[in-house]
């Protein structure tokens, strides 16, 4: 599976995810993550949602809220 096809099944591009894994400080290489998203989903979606958040808050401290609105961070 490739990554930004796992990415999208959360309403998440390939580059907001290696982002927010960066602010969330999750140091998983493509493969690590390609293997999650095909062996272990479960896990795969806590990382998701653990990028999602480092990028929200991101968000929040910037005070740029309408972002979100907008589509350019994922519901």
């Amino acid at each position: 599976m490739q990554l930004n096809a796992g990415a999208r099944e959360y309403n998440m591009r390939y580059s907001q995810l290696i982002n927010g894994l960066t602010l969330a400080r999750i140091g998983l290489n493509r493969k690590v993550l390609s293997q999650l998203a095909i062996q272990e989903p479960y896990s795969f979606r806590a990382v998701i949602t653990e990028a999602r958040g480092a990028l929200e808050r991101k968000a929040a401290s910037l005070g740029t809220r309408a972002r979100a609105a907008d589509g350019a961070i994922p519901q």
